[in-house]
């Protein structure tokens, strides 16, 4: 039994953030699929893309992907001459950059879900939702890392 109605509210939140993923994962399925893309590749080339090469701890950490998960994701990505692993000066870690296959099909995908998603909803919205879920994002790792 939830003690104080504001806790019922925040659980709440929670779920409803859970039925979204699902939601958001089940929309790009369908957008991707054709493309021969996952979310969760997409969601690493569109890192890749915006941020540039990053090790495979780095693309985890800002995914939140497990390094079992992630492993999986880079070897597909890899399989499809989508993305190459270059080694650093350490020789201990790999840079993980996009190949010219990767960016085409990218920009492809992004067009998909421009299409689909983005050319359907008022830009001004987009933009304050985008800043939410940033601050929510924040909020949910703060909570995760307290509860460690």
């Amino acid at each position: 039994m939830v003690e104080d109605p504001g806790d019922e509210v925040a659980i709440g939140i929670l779920f409803d953030v859970l039925v979204a993923h699902e939601r958001v994962g089940a929309l790009l399925r369908v957008i991707l699929q054709p493309l021969g893309l996952t979310p969760s590749e997409y969601a690493v080339t569109s890192l890749l893309i915006t941020a540039g090469p990053r090790t495979h701890g780095a693309i985890g950490r800002r995914l939140g992907i497990t390094r079992s998960t992630l492993s999986g994701l880079l070897a597909s990505l890899e399989r499809k001459d989508l993305i190459e692993r270059r080694p650093v000066e350490d020789g201990r870690s790999a840079l993980i950059t996009m190949t010219a296959t990767g960016r085409r099909l990218h920009r492809r995908a992004e067009r998909a879900v421009a299409r689909h998603w983005t050319e359907r909803q008022d830009p001004k919205s987009i933009k304050e939702t985008q800043r939410r879920l940033t601050w929510l994002i924040g909020r949910l790792e703060e909570a995760a890392d307290q509860a460690c």
